[in-house]
């Protein structure tokens, strides 16, 4: 593995940093002072030091991980780099990408050479894209792009070993079709490469879906940046590929079925989906497996609620509302449900109904001819995925982890 047989520049012996004693209030003798995780544990930076510590002990790569994040908390970034570096040497064969990225942004902190910083990049960028992890393969490409990086080449096992910004995108994409931030930072790669092809077959990936709370807004700015592409191609007298560009971007924004409620009056209202296959898109699980996603939630000064399935699979959709909350000084009697079938396309159809608050019918859609032939992955409710200490209010990491996977900072241009 890298660790064990990697870059002279990751694997040279780590320097032993020595832990300063803290300075003593006036009166008391001064005493070493190691930093430690907790009371009773062992402490964070081994008194041995780093080299002669990994030697002697095979850390569970977990229990490395808490103690490099631990090390991140105290600021620590010497230590950060010389632990990794022994760690890897002697403990190779449980290298990781994230611990190659921690160890690239930890030698910039600490002022290494330009070149060792790319040197650990590369590894990261190899160990991510043999991995299955789409978060590990995003944040490394993001590191890439953050150093100027489009793609890092490593040697191992006596091959060369590419791994590009494109290559770790589509990858992570491929694995969870259902998380934006891959697609838009593909978008944003194609942009800022003047690249058409991976443009309009990220926005394709993009609006197969509907994004719950972001819908209208993704759907806006993909239009408008395959526009941008398709005149940079008529002014490189590229017409028929601007042609095509345009086309494929009509494709990408056709939907199998859309379900508009609309209200008059303060009142909330419910809207909910019963898909064919079993699932149901509401509050709780906005989007379902089978494509469905309660994109937008009208409330009091907002009334309007709005269901999409881009692609849909064929058989009845029953459709609910129901009455949360209604005013009595300015109350919603009736709200208006707007159902289209195939839209965008030559067989686009639409249809009006009237739903009566005090007794809300269910409504019935059925779909065929829809697009949809893949079920997503499963992604627990959020409900289901949130776990806290019982001691104390903080958040586990598997909640960091869920939300830092469904509210991405990365966004369209």
């Amino acid at each position: 593995m890298p660790g064990a047989a990697g870059p002279s520049g990751i694997s040279a012996p780590a320097p032993k940093v020595q832990v300063r004693p803290a300075s003593p209030p006036s009166g008391r003798p001064a005493t070493p002072q190691t930093p430690r995780s907790n009371q009773g544990r062992p402490p964070i930076v081994p008194a041995e030091g780093w080299d002669a510590f990994y030697k002697a002990n095979a850390e569970p790569p977990i229990d490395f991980m808490v103690r490099i994040t631990r090390l991140w908390e105290l600021k620590r970034p010497k230590d950060i780099e010389a632990a990794i570096k022994s760690f890897l040497r002697y403990h190779g064969k449980n290298a990781n990408a994230n611990m190659y990225q921690l160890l690239a942004v930890a030698m910039e902190l600490n002022g290494q050479p330009k070149d060792e910083v790319k040197t650990a990049l590369a590894w990261a960028g190899f160990l991510a894209r043999r991995g299955t992890e789409p978060v590990i393969m995003t944040s490394v490409a993001d590191l890439m792009i953050v150093h100027g990086f489009t793609d890092l080449t490593v040697n191992h096992q006596g091959k060369p070993y590419r791994s590009s910004v494109g290559d770790l995108l589509d990858r992570a994409a491929e694995i969870a079709p259902h998380w934006d931030e891959p697609l838009l930072m593909s978008i944003n790669l194609a942009e800022r490469s003047n690249d058409p092809d991976r443009m309009i077959a990220s926005v394709e990936k993009l609006l197969a879906l509907g994004w719950p709370g972001r819908d209208e807004v993704y759907r806006a700015n993909a239009r408008k940046l395959v526009e941008v592409q398709a005149k940079r191609l008529q002014s490189d007298d590229k017409s028929d590929s601007a042609r095509v560009l345009l086309d494929r971007l009509a494709g990408a924004e056709q939907r199998d079925l859309v379900v508009r409620l609309t209200w008059t009056g303060n009142a909330a209202l419910d809207l909910a989906v019963n898909e064919p296959l079993g699932a149901r898109a509401d509050h709780f699980t906005p989007r379902t497996v089978f494509g469905g996603a309660l994109v937008k939630e009208g409330r009091g000064s907002h009334p309007g609620s709005t269901y999409t399935c881009p692609l849909g699979f064929d058989g009845d959709y029953v459709v609910k509302v129901k009455p949360l909350y209604n005013d009595p000084d300015d109350p919603a009697r009736q709200a208006t449900l707007e159902i289209v079938t195939h839209e965008g396309t030559p067989e686009e159809r639409i249809e009006t109904r009237t739903i009566l608050i005090d007794k809300p019918e269910p409504t019935t859609v059925r779909l065929e001819h829809g697009r949809r032939k893949v079920v997503l992955p499963f992604k627990a409710p959020p409900v289901l995925r949130i776990v806290r200490d019982k001691k104390s209010s903080k958040t586990t990491n598997s909640e960091q982890n869920r939300t830092k996977h469904e509210h991405p900072k990365q966004n369209i241009k």
